[in-house]
């Protein structure tokens, strides 16, 4: 098991819970960020950055899964993106991943071996 965390944001979503699901099965350890409440995750929103600074306590990766619907997509994908690497900064973590949406429902997600 890796002594490091992962934070993936949006990981209740279609492509984050995918991608959480991955990195558990690899012995991965998992920080979920959701802007619903769910079981186990941290409650966060990149529209208004609420949330943000507790979910990337601690963190060593970062892993951008989190979207919008389409009448907000700039504020969440860019800026809310955006307060989101500024708050992993602040905390200093050390890796952020980017995964686009759009490829979703065709990606085939594989992840390097860390340790």
């Amino acid at each position: 098991m890796n002594t490091h965390e992962i934070l993936v944001t949006g990981g209740t979503g279609s492509l984050g819970s995918r991608v959480v699901n991955r990195l558990s099965e690899a012995g991965e350890n998992v920080r979920v960020m959701s802007r619903y409440w769910h079981a186990n995750t941290i409650r966060g929103d990149l529209l208004t950055g609420e949330g943000l600074k507790e979910a990337v306590e601690g963190i060593c990766t970062i892993i951008p899964c989190a979207s919008s619907s389409l009448c907000k997509t700039r504020q969440v994908d860019v800026d809310g993106t955006r307060r989101l690497l500024q708050a992993a900064e602040r905390a200093r973590a050390s890796r952020t991943s980017r995964i686009s949406p759009s490829s979703a429902s065709t990606a085939t997600l594989t992840f390097p071996t860390t340790g």
